[in-house]
């Protein structure tokens, strides 16, 4: 896109402001230790205040007060080791050092992973940190303080055993004026407090134990052993707490049940789309189904009817195009992968083919649907992430947010976001399995403002159609306020923004379309930025529906947007797109897939409504008998038939032999 001359001058500064605004800013937050950035809590520290998009320091407490350095004027959090407050003899005094902390008005958070005894000038009682050898087995957050737990607040989970053969713990003895905020429960069922507030008339001062536990189980959003959370929660939570609107954060929670395969038919298996509705409006949540292309010319009336009159409970969204198998595999394979390659080429003749379809199935049935891809079987390879950005899309939701050729990144940052721009600078989104998802990983998933997306297949319901209630209902309680809503309209807020100084605000796009909402009393300049650095031409921008001037350097495009209050304003990236779905052939001639849809179909509408049939189904999965194909599967099958029928037969056979030759012995006796 050309810019217009009257906006040459501005593209300019919105692309040197951000250069400016970190040359100025003064660190947000300080960490004061002895070792300054070689203390081993620094990289979590650092990493942390990255992922809120503060900037930090460390320094040593020797520094002169008077020094530029020195000055925590402006700084919204202090983190101090409690060994530089209660420093040996003949080194830095820690009144001074406290007073300065405290004159600082920052929030302050103390932490030690040693055995202390901490008395403060301005404490009127002595912190104690102290050794546990015992061993852990849980952990809680308290009721303590919701302002600084938030999501977090009433959730526990248990301790992998032998991970923490030692621990640091506090010992508040009994004391009312320290608020414990996380707890910790040793091996002998004795609950120490781990991360308290003491609450005086000023303000409060933070203080937390910490163990060094598993830093391999930091994440636990994907896996059970959750014992490094330990030590991650006490900062997690302060920084925010600290750093408020200041922080990257999201303007809503949204959440999501995507179930995978079914059309518009009443009843698809084990789903009933009315049933389901009733399910929806009872316990409160919305259900997108990933609708496969190949199934756009066959809907029931009655059921897009249900669609068209309850948008808020249900939408739609593209779930590849043929489903057939795993349609967007690896480019190349080897011998011992279990499907055949599927090159660049086809992959993106099958996302023009889907497109047409659902345009198709969108003129036959009145109903739209989101440009959202939800790949069959897996995700694809990273390459095929820039295609559907090429084709407008507006992000992808899979298993993992991560392209199936390539390795997940080992930052804390990307261990924590369940959404990245970070290949091809199009939004993927991590989704979960009900089944396999605690209470305390959905409440973290809130907490950091990720989207919280379940899917599931139709056999969720087998037990009865209220098989996700209880799922829903936890989301809501862990968060009342949060939005259920489809695919699309989720993708359209996955957006950061934080706080200026100056009261204007900065926004990150992940999607290429977002809908910005002040919820200030006043008008607010957001400047926007937006990471492109792939080779997809851009046609232009809009502001709801208008050309709107941007600039594009170091990788990121750039615009200034003004927001008025209480007015969205969505903001359109339109990437070059010739696409024209009349042009795309979107007729089912190829006999193979018809015959895998139809057998598919009969799996789940015949076979898997019968539940003494169920297990046949269930075992095709479970061994992993459908990597095999259908072809080789309903050989081994028949194989397997004829083997069992021979086995039937000889046993047959013996038994008869063996009754005749007792008969014919018994005859003997008697004749004689």
């Amino acid at each position: 896109m050309a810019v217009p001359s009257r906006h040459i001058l501005l593209c300019i500064l919105l692309s040197l402001a951000p250069l400016f605004a970190v040359q100025v800013r003064a660190a947000q937050v300080v960490f004061i230790t002895a070792e300054a950035r070689a203390d081993s809590q620094w990289p979590t520290i650092d990493a942390l205040c990255d992922f809120y998009g503060l900037t930090c320091d460390a320094r040593s407490p020797s520094q002169e007060p008077n020094s530029p350095d020195a000055d925590l004027r402006g700084t919204l959090a202090v983190i101090v080791r409690a060994s530089a407050l209660s420093p040996p003899a003949g080194q830095v005094d820690a009144r001074v050092l406290w007073e300065r902390i405290r004159g600082s008005r920052a929030q302050v958070l103390v932490l030690s992973d040693a055995p202390l005894l901490l008395s403060l000038p301005d404490a009127a009682i002595p912190v104690n940190f102290i050794a546990v050898s015992k061993g852990l087995s849980s952990w809680q957050i308290t009721q303590g303080n919701r302002q600084v737990t938030r999501e977090l607040t009433g959730v526990s989970r248990t301790v992998r055993k032998g991970a923490s053969p030692t621990a640091i713990v506090l010992d508040a003895g009994g004391r009312s004026e320290l608020a414990p905020l996380m707890s910790v429960q040793s091996t002998d069922d004795v609950w120490h407090p781990s991360y308290v507030e003491f609450r005086d008339a000023e303000r409060s001062i933070f203080f937390a134990a910490i163990s060094h536990l598993s830093r391999e189980s930091l994440d636990i959003s994907a896996s059970g052993d959750e014992s490094g959370f330990i030590d991650l929660a006490p900062i997690l939570t302060f920084l925010r707490f600290a750093g408020g609107q200041y922080c990257w954060h999201r303007d809503s929670d949204y959440a999501n049940l995507t179930i995978d395969d079914p059309w518009l038919v009443e009843p698809y298996g084990c789903l009933s789309y009315r049933r389901l509705l009733a399910e929806m409006q009872k316990a409160r949540f919305h259900t997108t189904i990933a609708f496969v292309p190949w199934n756009y010319d066959r809907s029931d009336e009655t059921v897009v009817a249900i669609f068209r009159d309850h948008p808020e409970f249900y939408s739609i969204c593209i779930h590849g195009n043929n489903h057939d198998h795993w349609e967007f595999y690896k480019y190349s394979t080897t011998p011992a992968d279990p499907w055949p390659a599927k090159p660049l080429a086809v992959q993106e003749i099958n996302i023009r083919q889907g497109l047409a379809r659902m345009e198709e199935f969108s003129r036959l049935t009145g109903l739209g649907f989101d440009p959202v891809m939800v790949f069959p079987q897996h995700v694809a390879p990273a390459e095929t992430f820039g295609v559907l950005k090429r084709y407008n899309f507006l992000a992808t939701a899979n298993l993992t947010n991560v392209p199936l050729d390539l390795e997940p990144p080992g930052d804390l940052v990307s261990h924590l976001r369940a959404f990245t721009a970070r290949y091809a600078n199009f939004a993927s989104v991590a989704r979960h399995l009900p089944a396999g998802r605690s209470r305390a990983q959905i409440a973290l998933d809130l907490f950091l403002d990720n989207p919280v997306l379940f899917f599931e297949h139709h056999t969720l319901f087998r037990e009865g159609i209220g098989a996700f209630n209880k799922t829903a209902e936890m989301v809501n309680s862990l968060q009342p306020a949060v939005q259920w809503d489809g695919l699309g309209t989720i993708a359209q807020h996955l957006y950061l923004e934080r706080d200026r100084p100056d009261g204007d605000c900065d926004v990150r796009m992940f999607c290429r379309s977002i809908d910005l909402v002040n919820d200030r009393e006043r008008e607010q300049t957001c400047f926007i930025e937006k990471e492109e650095t792939s080779d997809v031409p851009i046609r232009r921008v809009l502001v709801n529906g208008a050309a709107h001037p941007y600039a594009i350097s170091q990788g990121r495009l750039r615009l200034s947007v003004a927001v008025e209050p209480h007015r969205p304003r969505r903001i359109e990236i339109q990437y070059e797109d010739r696409f024209q779905a009349s042009q795309v052939d979107i007729s089912k001639n190829d006999r193979r897939i018809n015959r895998l849809r139809a057998l598919s179909d009969f799996r789940d509408r015949t076979v898997y409504r019968h539940k003494s049939l169920r297990w046949m189904v269930d075992s095709y999965y479970a061994t992993g008998l459908y990597r095999l194909g259908l072809m080789k599967t309903a050989i081994l099958f028949g194989v397997f038939a004829v083997a069992l029928a021979a086995g039937g037969w000889k046993l047959a056979r013996r038994t008869r032999r063996a009754a005749f030759r007792r008969r014919t012995s018994a005859l003997s006796v008697k004749q004689e």
